[in-house]
């Protein structure tokens, strides 16, 4: 899918891949191929060729982490500072 996470689209892969018999070589072909352009895992990918499936997949967990990471921070800062989550707006400084 075009706006797949990169977490959902390594589990998707793993999850079709052990029922291809092929190369790892193939499969990490595979795996590349279907990266959506222009994401920062697939530059990297395209910079630094992995040697292996097993090395393509350890660099996409440190991608995952920081794909995570910037989605949080975009929900965390998105969130208008004049509407607070209602567990923070407490009745300041009065009696009920």
């Amino acid at each position: 899918a075009k706006d797949e996470s990169l977490r959902k689209y390594i589990e998707r892969f793993n999850k079709e891949v052990v029922q291809v018999n092929t190369t790892d070589d193939m499969k990490r072909s595979l795996l590349e191929r279907g990266l959506r352009p222009r994401n920062d895992f697939a530059k990297a990918v395209g910079i630094e060729k992995p040697c292996s499936l097993a090395e393509l997949l350890v660099k996409s967990q440190a991608y995952i982490q920081y794909e995570e990471r910037e989605m949080a921070n975009a929900i965390r800062h998105s969130r208008p500072e004049d509407n607070p989550p209602p567990w923070e707006s407490s009745h300041k400084g009065g009696d009920r």
